[in-house]
């Protein structure tokens, strides 16, 4: 009876530490991209042959790998009209592309409108014999949900317009341009922490077990680039030369990698534990959604990691200062326009020593099931730095 108490006690308790450090818990293919040449032969001639229209970055080229973080990529659109008649009713529309206009400022006489916001820009009226170039900046579409070929597309620049001819006849004018713009980085990091939160011997009955606990942190660092995939390996820690019985992952948030503030996805099926390697694999993807995909900036992942040991364990270590070690090792796929970096690694480990006095280390003796609803759960944080020693994170960039 005392044994069928003692692991119902048990589990009840590993789920009490489970659950009070929880937070409440289509794909569409990218378009086929143009080739190089493709894009630098397109024609400028509009559907009147007395009107061209193009756009290209410096060099009167259609494609480019820019910076994600700069803010000065600059693009030019260009208007010309030749022999006869006007154009009026001018507007260049960038919607549905993978980056943000914004205004230099240059040509202001020529502009009618400049509406950042939804992507247009409204000329005033061209006569014959004049061209018009105009000059802008484009950065980064960095929403918090883009398109899943934000990284690496071909964009279609948009006029409407209507030409007035020689004779006053009114003639609708479209074109397109096709303009790839790809955003790439060549400066990024992963960021990796593991945080030994509890350290909780106990003893129910004649049960002895060792329940500890640790916090671990991932994501990138600025957000520079989306999250395509997370993959952490843990190496659990040994105590008295023993694995863990068994391990429970629990996600607080995968924000970083897939936006769930609340890893509402997250489940058993994004983890495992192998107790004779003693090794832990989380899993969690950034798969797109109706073509859309999550980037959200300045954000990390989080991780509940709860570990219990056996009895052995327990009797081997109580009243002895037990170093707990910890390794982990993160790779993360990041959506990416082929070139600058496509991956990231980073690498944390180190120990903690716990020592078996009262504050620093909890030992639970529960003579009544009445004594466990008192909760007496306290986190083992009250070690000394000294007792503490911590390698810093190693990190890597594939490109």
């Amino acid at each position: 009876m005392k044994q069928r108490l003692a692991k119902v006690i048990s589990s009840m308790l590993v789920v009490a530490i489970l659950y009070a450090n929880s937070a409440a818990v289509i794909s569409y293919a990218a378009d086929s991209l143009l080739s190089d040449k493709e894009l630098e032969n397109q024609k400028t001639q509009t559907n009147n042959s007395n009107v061209e229209f193009d756009a290209y970055y410096e060099g009167g080229k259609h494609k480019a790998f820019n910076d994600v973080n700069s803010s000065d990529t600059k693009l030019n659109l260009k208007l010309n009209v030749k022999d006869a008649g006007y154009l009026k009713d001018i507007t260049v529309s960038f919607a549905g592309s993978n980056f943000n206009i914004v205004d230099d400022g240059s040509n202001a006489d020529k502009i009618q409108r400049f509406d950042s916001e939804n992507k247009v820009i409204a000329f005033n009226q061209i006569d014959a014999g004049n061209t018009v170039v105009k000059k802008l900046t484009i950065v980064a579409d960095k929403s918090d949900v883009v398109s899943e070929d934000v990284l690496g597309k071909d964009n279609d620049i948009v006029l409407n317009a209507v030409y007035v001819n020689k004779d006053k006849k009114e003639i609708a004018i479209n074109k397109a341009i096709k303009l790839n713009a790809s955003w790439k980085t060549d400066d990024a990091k992963a960021k990796l922490s593991y945080e030994i939160t509890k350290y909780i011997p106990y003893s129910v009955g004649n049960t002895n077990k060792i329940i500890t606990q640790a916090k671990v942190t991932s994501g990138v660092q600025d957000s520079v680039l989306p999250i395509k995939e997370t993959n952490i390996e843990i190496v659990a820690p040994k105590i008295n030369n023993e694995n863990p019985e068994s391990v429970t992952v629990v996600a607080n948030s995968t924000i970083a990698t897939n936006g769930e503030e609340k890893a509402e996805s997250f489940g058993q099926d994004n983890y495992s534990y192998d107790s004779t390697t003693g090794l832990i694999k989380i899993n969690v993807k950034n798969d797109a959604k109706d073509g859309k995909i999550a980037w959200s900036k300045n954000t990390l992942d989080e991780y509940v990691i709860t570990y219990v040991y056996s009895s052995n364990a327990y009797n081997a270590t109580k009243d002895q200062v037990t170093r707990v070690t910890y390794e982990a090792n993160s790779k993360i796929a990041l959506y990416n326009c082929g070139t600058g970096v496509t991956s990231l690694t980073a690498r944390t480990n180190g120990y903690e020593d716990q020592a078996g006095k009262l504050g620093e280390i909890v030992d639970f003796n529960f003579a009544t099931t009445t004594e466990l609803n008192k909760g007496y759960m306290y986190t083992n944080k009250v070690a000394s730095d000294e007792n503490k020693k911590r390698n810093r994170v190693w990190n890597n960039n594939d490109s």
